[in-house]
């Protein structure tokens, strides 16, 4: 993975009650060859941003990236959460990127694996769209989308054109539990739950594959969360602390979300078979062939 490059200038934002650090860079690549969690289908990751503004007092509580990117940043000392750095150059890069990849083979495109493609600064940047532009041009063999931000909803017309050109397209977004108020406690800086529950329905209304990701879940009431998103979602993943982070959960107990919720009395969450309720109250209500888990779940594209 690639090292930030210097900044062309830098700034502070505020987001909500927090300052965030953000650095405008040039990058010296888009796609990044996959390895790892989403080495068994995808050929490269891309992240227009590195950071990701709902690390303060959002999924930062549990996003495995801040125990992965620390050793290969170059902001060492500052909170996930406190930095971005906008890779204002991405799109131009990404033309030459699809160009290269292309002539070796598949292009298959996860969009993204260290950030939110669609976080609150893309409003004021619009590089993840750039990007998107650059894959209707050149379009890849398989795009997978993911995000929690309902300002997707702004590049729907561009998804269907993409999938329309023949690629295999799909929209994650992400929603870790049906409680609203366990949302609030744990995350209080994310999109609501039926925000992005509008969202999935929206985007399924107008053709584009929707996949729920369950991930990582957290407390929930399992039939209710089942009969919400078999309304809304073509597909769900669902995936846990100790599947999902590449460590068989090592990286997550050393994250805020292991003592906030073992307060909570839900430490079972941490334990290897915590999925098993909630994977067969989905799979009763959605259908077998619609609810998948974990590192399969995310590598299944068909």
């Amino acid at each position: 993975m690639e090292r930030p490059q210097p900044s062309m200038s830098e700034y502070d934002y505020q987001y909500g009650k927090f300052a965030v650090r953000v650095r405008e860079i040039q990058c010296k690549s888009a796609l990044t060859p996959t390895c790892g969690f989403l080495g068994l289908s995808y050929t490269h990751t891309l992240n227009p941003y590195n950071g990701c503004l709902f690390g303060n007092g959002g999924c930062g509580i549990y996003c495995y990236a801040q125990k992965v990117y620390p050793a290969i940043s170059k902001h060492p000392g500052e909170g996930w959460g406190s930095w971005v750095d906008v890779k204002v150059n991405a799109a131009e890069v990404l033309r030459s990127d699809l160009g290269k990849a292309r002539r070796k083979g598949e292009v298959i495109i996860y969009m993204s694996s260290i950030t939110d493609p669609f976080q609150p600064l893309e409003s004021r940047y619009g590089i993840s769209k750039a990007c998107l532009l650059e894959m209707d041009r050149q379009p890849p063999d398989a795009l997978v989308l993911q995000t929690r931000s309902p300002s997707v909803i702004e590049v729907f017309g561009l998804l269907k054109r993409i999938s329309n050109k023949g690629t295999n397209l799909s929209l994650n977004i992400t929603i870790e539990t049906d409680d609203e108020e366990m949302r609030k406690r744990l995350m209080p800086v994310n999109p609501g739950i039926q925000s992005r529950l509008e969202l999935c329905r929206s985007a399924r209304s107008q053709g584009i594959f929707t996949q729920v990701t369950v991930s990582p879940m957290l407390p929930s009431n399992p039939k209710r969360f089942a009969e919400l998103l078999d309304a809304v979602a073509d597909r769900v993943i669902v995936d846990t602390f100790f599947l999902g982070d590449g460590s068989k959960g090592s990286r997550s107990v050393h994250l805020p979300v292991y003592e906030m919720l073992n307060e909570m009395g839900e430490g079972r969450l941490f334990e290897p078979i915590a999925h098993q309720e909630l994977l067969e109250t989905f799979r009763q209500v959605l259908g077998e062939e619609r609810v998948l888990l974990s590192r399969y779940g995310f590598n299944t594209l068909d």
